[in-house]
């Protein structure tokens, strides 16, 4: 990446003493849609609240198209900001909650009602002008919260759980909508959300955090395929990966499990675990496949998963829709290059590193 539009450099947060952000560092290009990804406390809404000026961090510093904006309040900031209840005035209409930001600006009127029609031309809400946000669903109050956003051409749109208010189905056209909308004005985006789905469907790198450390930053195919950590693996998918310790050597050749020949290299080490996701394992036969007990299948539509449990571990396989399964005792076949990470501390094994080990 060239010079950051947005840097985030070694913020840190604490409430009380405990610690929300632990000098976290980001760097996000300009017009880019980056997702800040993770579970709930991992502090990826207190950062945005820092970007957008509603808090100030401990130490670190925030720096916008270059500029040191740290110590600057929020309404010198030109960012625009998206709450997750979208903090609409119920006794304005759309166009007035959409021009109250223009407004504290004190621009004229013409150029209010221009930027108005604008803004809500660009999220698909032209004619809804004279409504109030009591006859919206809740998808348009959503994009009228938006085009308040937008309207003040912000230098960085802040998007706070945009969709979480919204049911399955209108998430998902939304989200759409959210995309198409980054793509029309270019303006550098950031999201926050728990939904790691949104996160890759979305954006154009997602960021994953955890106990307010950045994990991992990279694109969804990276963030996906490539998995940082055994946290990074165990969280993102649909379902995630599930991480599997391998049996000891004895535990394995009790249950009749002869693993190949890398897995082999694992067991010797000791303390590794897999990460296995159910769209990489497939049922087998033969005993270099995982026995597995059958616990039941879960049908979803276009596809089903069978649950199942091996070692008192619990794992899913991703079958086609017409595939059937004879159970109980089943056998699955593992992926030739599965991903390994250490059971401690939740770093990757490299292949190359078992082979290594085993060398005098």
């Amino acid at each position: 990446m060239m010079s950051p539009h947005v840097l985030i450099d070694g913020i840190a947060k604490s409430y009380g003493g405990a610690p929300a952000l632990r000098g976290a560092t980001i760097e996000i290009g300009e017009g880019e849609f980056a997702a800040l990804l993770g579970p709930s406390g991992c502090g990826k809404s207190t950062l945005l609240r820092i970007l957008s000026g509603l808090l100030e961090p401990d130490r670190g510093r925030i720096l916008l198209g270059g500029e040191d904006i740290t110590r600057l309040p929020a309404w010198d900031r030109d960012i625009g900001l998206v709450f997750q209840n979208y903090a609409l005035f119920p006794h304005m209409t759309v166009a007035q909650n959409v021009g109250f930001g223009l407004e504290m600006r004190r621009l004229s009127r013409g150029e209010t009602r221009t930027r108005v029609v604008d803004a809500l031309a660009a999220v698909g809400l032209a004619g809804l002008d004279r409504r109030r946000p009591s006859e919206l669903s809740g998808g348009q109050q959503q994009r009228v919260a938006i085009a308040r956003a937008i309207a003040i051409r912000p230098r960085l749109l802040l998007l706070d759980e945009p969709l979480s208010n919204l049911d399955a189905v209108l998430r998902s056209s939304v989200r759409s909508e959210l995309r198409e909308l980054h793509d029309r004005t270019g303006i550098t985006t950031v999201m926050v959300t728990h939904d790691q789905s949104e996160a890759l469907s979305i954006a154009d790198r997602v960021i994953l955090m955890k106990d307010g450390s950045v994990v991992q930053a990279g694109t969804p195919k990276e963030i996906y395929g490539r998995p940082a950590t055994a946290f990074a693996a165990s969280f993102v998918g649909n379902p995630p990966a599930a991480l599997f310790p391998l049996p000891s050597a004895a535990a394995a050749g009790a249950a009749g499990w002869q693993p190949p020949p890398l897995l082999r290299d694992a067991i010797r080490r000791g303390g590794v675990t897999m990460a296995l996701r159910p769209e990489d394992l497939v049922l087998g036969a033969g005993p270099a496949c995982l026995p597995a007990k059958l616990r039941r299948i879960e049908f979803q539509g276009a596809d089903q998963l069978a649950l199942a449990e091996a070692f008192g571990q619990p794992l899913a396989v991703r079958l086609g829709r017409g595939e059937t399964v004879a159970g109980p005792q089943i056998r699955i076949a593992l992926p030739e290059r599965p991903l390994l990470y250490d059971t401690a501390t939740g770093d990757p094994v490299a292949i190359e590193q078992l082979a290594e080990e085993e060398q005098p």
